[in-house]
């Protein structure tokens, strides 16, 4: 932009800002960047006239229909020094230089910081990146309402070990439980739904998982981090031997390389120990477990490949150093892990794409999936070369099961927004009801799989039924509880509203159903989570409902019985039996053949008055 219109934006800005045109879409995103970014409004407003186009990227994201995001930079502006050493840092990918850039980056006076918009592909994030998404371009941003269809955000870039922890964070616990909601529902055509179902959302899921990888990665660091600096100086083996004719020139040497097979030898215990693992772990943490660990030996590999590190070994080969020797099982050890770890990984890349439904889809929608899924773990137990060990198969089964549970468990509280206990009673049912079959189908699926004979299959997919599916049946032992609870609230409910059948009166069940109210109060009020099948708190309190439910019905039985005990000798009984007969279908009140039969005595007896009497009113005729 010319320098002349520039001042004439600016001029129009300021003007805008004296007559009071700031509009509320203005100040609303001023009043965030400020909570962000911790700048003062009249801060802001300075940026803004000095940089006018930013108000023009504003009307644009909140007045047009093709807008959909905006991004605010604040950070130290870029030089030209800073662009040389960013070139020179690309061509230069040496630890000393390295540790040269950064020592001139320390050394650097910080930068006046700034604030514009960008695009997000020209400019690298070294700040903090403020965004602001429009959920929606097909309704008009009214003034009251604009907020709600704005999604804002923030992205500290301004300490490292956070970067790839806050847009991962983001990504998995903001955008992908929002579209995988059933607020989406009014938000597009069915089409578009089913590509954020099917499609953006895996890949979602995906880029979420190597960010996570790359985040383990970078935690760990590199392993060789020093070179002996005489290695860098290094060409040929004459070198060598000059510096081995030195003073300690080969002590110096060894004692780099004793340092790094020390870090390398703890990175290897790994592999020969046994891996401590949550109770709960999916089968996107084995394949993330095996990515990292595939990406860590390879970049182990890189750096044994790097000039100073080769020369470094070169040179005491050249003096016959005793330590080679050790350095050389290390050497085969870091090759062997290496393939087995990259080998591990591809084959279980192949999971990924199937096992994102189990995370994503609810329990009615799983079927299919688990059958390819299964599918594919048993192709991987007969095909692959390191991931064929029945351990580590039946282990890759248990997280399968272990995800189908997080997902029921997501399912049936929508993601944590509600508990068993303020959603609607049929639906909640209906929810379990489901997890259970899922249950069901689960194992089936896998007795198809394993009875499926494929080529020549040279193992049998058996593994221990108990172990794979024995915390997905606990899991299921407690909806089925739940169901029963649940159903007995219910019963109850109906039975008090209508006054058992309108057979007794209000005042005589009063007490009874306060009785129940207080048991369904008690069970309601603890603070425990009813679908953890490991809290064996539920499993108490339920009993102890189950009891007082016994008791109650006991009191209940008691006072019908009592109060139309004499009914059924009379003809009034018939009056009575319908409600009697239909009770009997939810309370156990028992003795209905002894009222039959009364019954049937009674009106026997009442057939042979009438019988007589008929007679002798004929005989007296």
């Amino acid at each position: 932009m010319k320098a002349d219109e520039l001042a004439k934006k600016r001029e129009e800005a300021e003007r805008k800002a004296r007559r009071g045109e700031i509009d509320p879409t203005h100040e609303f995103t001023f009043h965030l960047i400020g909570q962000f970014s911790g700048l003062l409004r009249h801060e802001i407003m300075d940026y803004m006239f000095n940089d006018p186009a930013m108000l023009d990227d504003l009307d644009f994201l909140y007045k047009s229909d093709n807008a959909r995001k905006i991004l605010f930079y604040f950070q130290p502006e870029e030089t030209k020094e800073d662009e040389e050493e960013k070139n020179a840092l690309k061509t230069r990918k040496t630890n000393r230089n390295i540790s040269v850039m950064q020592k001139k980056d320390e050394e650097k006076k910080p930068a006046k910081k700034i604030l514009f918009t960008t695009d997000g592909t020209k400019v690298a994030l070294n700040g903090y990146c403020m965004y602001f998404l429009r959920t929606s371009t097909k309704r008009t941003l009214g003034e009251e309402t604009f907020q709600r269809e704005i999604m804002a955000g923030l992205v500290n870039a301004t300490l490292n070990e956070n970067l790839l922890w806050n847009i991962e964070r983001t990504v998995s616990n903001v955008f992908i439980p929002l579209l995988n909601t059933n607020c989406m529902g009014d938000r597009g055509s069915d089409q578009l739904l089913f590509k954020v179902k099917k499609e953006l959302l895996p890949c979602l899921r995906s880029f979420t998982s190597s960010l996570r990888v790359a985040e383990m990665v970078w935690k760990e660091g590199v392993l060789i981090k020093d070179f002996p600096p005489e290695a860098y100086t290094i060409k040929c083996l004459e070198d060598s031997w000059a510096l081995l004719k030195t003073e300690d020139g080969q002590k110096r040497f060894e004692e780099y390389l004793r340092q790094w097979m020390k870090k390398i030898q703890e990175l290897l215990l790994e592999s020969e120990q046994l891996r401590l693992e949550t109770d709960d772990a999916g089968p996107q943490d084995e394949l993330e477990y095996w990515k990292s660990r595939a990406a860590r030996l390879t970049l182990l590999v890189e750096q044994i490949n790097t000039h100073p590190c080769k020369m470094t070994l070169v040179t005491l080969k050249a003096a016959q150093c005793k330590l080679l020797k050790v350095w050389r099982e290390i050497d085969l050890k870091i090759t062997r892990y290496h393939v087995e770890a990259v080998d591990n990984a591809k084959f279980l890349g192949a999971i990924e794409r199937s096992s994102h439904a189990i995370y994503l889809e609810d329990p009615a929608n799983m079927k299919q999936p688990l059958m390819r899924l299964l599918h594919i773990v048993k192709m991987i137990y007969n095909v692959s070369t390191f991931y064929n060990t029945p351990e580590r198969v039946a282990s890759l089964l248990v997280k399968i099961t272990n995800q189908v549970i997080r997902s029921c468990k997501r399912y049936i509280t929508e993601s944590g927004r509600v508990t068993i206990w303020n959603q609607d009673r049929e639906v909640i049912e209906q929810k379990l009801t489901e997890c259970i079959k899922l249950n069901e189908q689960y194992r089936d699926a896998y007795h198809k799989i394993k009875n499926r004979k494929v080529g020549r299959e040279a193992k049998e997919f058996s593994f221990s039924e108990k172990y794979i599916f024995g915390r997905f049946d606990s899991f299921c032992a407690r909806l089925k509880n739940l169901l029963c609870m649940f159903r007995k609230i219910n019963l109850y409910t109906g039975l008090f509203q209508n006054r058992m059948e309108a057979l007794l009166p209000e005042e005589s069940v009063e007490e009874d159903k306060k009785s129940f109210e207080a048991a369904v109060r008690i069970l309601t009020l603890k603070d425990y989570d009813y679908l953890d099948f490991r809290n064996q708190h539920f499993d108490k309190d339920y009993a102890d409902f189950l009891n007082r439910m016994d008791s109650l019905t006991e009191r209940l039985r008691t006072k019908l019985e009592t109060t139309y005990d004499g009914i059924w000798d009379t003809p009034h009984s018939f009056q009575y039996l319908t409600r009697f007969e239909k009770l009997t279908r939810v309370l156990p009140i028992g003795g209905m053949v002894d009222k039959y039969s009364r019954m049937i005595a009674t009106f026997r007896s009442e057939m042979d008055r009438v019988t007589r009497f008929f007679k002798k009113q004929q005989a007296n005729a």
